[in-house]
Order: C-alpha cells, then sequence, then structure tokens
C-alpha cells in the first residue's frame, strides 16, 4: 500500500530539487506544563516524532506515567523496539506496548492494529493527555473514537494530523 501524498511530495522534490522549510508550526509539541497521565502512538513511521516527545517527558517528570504504543505492520519495522525496552527497566512508569498487524510465527507480542490495542485497553481515555502519529487516516479514527467512545478530550490529543484533518 502507498502513501500517495508521500509520494506526490517526493515526485516533487525530484522535479523541484530544492526544499523549502518554514518551521515551527502546528501544535505537535511536548506540553511540559501537564502532570496527566500520558498516552503516546506510533503507526509506522510516526515512532521518531512520539520517541521525541517520549525522551522530552522523561527528562521533564520522569516520575509521569507514560503508555507508548508503537504499531507496525510487521515485527521487523519495530526498529528501535530495545531502546525503549531498556528506557522502560529503567522507568517503571513507562509501560511500552507493541502491536505487530501482520505477526509471523515468532512474534509472542500484540497483534492488530495499534488502536485496537488501545481501545482494548482504556474503557476510558478521559483526563490523558494524547500523543499520536503516523498515517492522517489513523489520526482522524484515533479522535473520533477515542472521544466518542472513551472520553478523550479533543483538546488534549496532539499530533501534526490534527491541523489538516
Amino acid at each position: 500500500e502507498f502513501n500517495l501524498y508521500a509520494m506526490a511530495v517526493m515526485d516533487r522534490i525530484l522535479d523541484n530539487r530544492r526544499v523549502t522549510i518554514d518551521i515551527p508550526h502546528g501544535k505537535a509539541w511536548f506540553r511540559e506544563n501537564s502532570d496527566a497521565p500520558m498516552l503516546l502512538i506510533a503507526g509506522g513511521t510516526g515512532f521518531s516524532y512520539t520517541r521525541s516527545v517520549l525522551l522530552a517527558a522523561l527528562e521533564e517528570n520522569s516520575q509521569r506515567d507514560i503508555t507508548f504504543y508503537w504499531g507496525a505492520r510487521e515485527h521487523v519495522y519495530l526498529y528501535d523496539l530495545g531502546e525503549l525496552q531498556a528506557l522502560a527497566e529503567t522507568h517503571p512508569n513507562l509501560k511500552i506496548i507493541p502491536v505487530v498487524e501482520q505477526p509471523d510465527d515468532t512474534w509472542r507480542g500484540r497483534t492488530g492494529t495499534v488502536l485496537s490495542a488501545v481501545l482494548d485497553d482504556f474503557g476510558s481515555l478521559a483526563g490523558k493527555d494524547i500523543y499520536i502519529a503516523g498515517r492522517f487516516e489513523m489520526a482522524k479514527i484515533a479522535r473520533e473514537r477515542f472521544c466518542q467512545e472513551r472520553g478523550a478530550d479533543a483538546g488534549r490529543l496532539f499530533g501534526d494530523a490534527f491541523e489538516f484533518i
């Protein structure tokens, strides 16, 4: 499955041979003034964003409850899972939950979609700061279902996708 938006961006870069960057903008930054439990959700390549938020949160308040979900199509795409598990060993308030959509015979972790795992694990998402990164379609579904079905506050959902959807 191809990400048509990403492919269009890459085609334009290749055609123009130039990239103009205008930063920082958006509302997907870490809120250090909150002590609310954090839920970090990374779908595929959304890992880099959620990892940076995680590291900032641990540095700012190492006792804050943090649950980190990382979903990937296959477990080989969970390329930095060892680092996350090492962080969880030194931070008892950090829970790491990898989720694989298409597991092979060697995978012993959670299976399915990352959003299904979150919905299975939480009856309520009220009072949580939720950071999400991945495909915009995933973020849209997350916002709808988390708010409607689990009482999440849309004002406490953070991610670049929410500026566009």
